[in-house]
């Protein structure tokens, strides 16, 4: 089971260096540091897509790969992948801060994923 799991973070892993390879959309400015919850971006991807927001959560499920890392955040509301092009993960069931954009990976009759990726100055 444990190598199901290890084996689908890696595809996914590989999925996120793939997808954000490509063209990258500039940030905008942070308007604030007001958190969002994770729920609203979850729910509602389509507006926040490409958008800036802060999320603050536990880290669980976290791995990495030279200098890209993944890892869940879980807040409260929910829980949603976070991708880190230049950082290490941090650690298993540590409380983070992540200012990154929302990125889309697909929709599907109705249905969604997104991940944020995390911005190089996530201070």
């Amino acid at each position: 089971m444990k190598r199901i799991i290890l084996s689908l973070q890696l595809l996914f892993l590989a999925v996120l260096v793939v997808a954000c390879s490509g063209g990258t959309h500039p940030a905008s400015p942070v308007k604030g540091l007001a958190i969002t919850p994770v729920a609203e971006i979850v729910d509602n991807p389509q507006m926040f897509a490409d958008g800036v927001v802060t999320v603050r959560g536990e880290v669980s499920n976290s791995m990495g790969v030279f200098s890209t890392s993944t890892f869940t955040l879980t807040d409260r509301t929910g829980s949603i992948q976070v991708y880190c092009p230049s950082s290490m993960a941090p650690n298993e069931g540590e409380t983070v801060r992540v200012k990154g954009q929302v990125r889309m990976v697909f929709r599907f009759r109705g249905n969604s994923f997104c991940y944020i990726k995390q911005l190089k100055n996530n201070k």
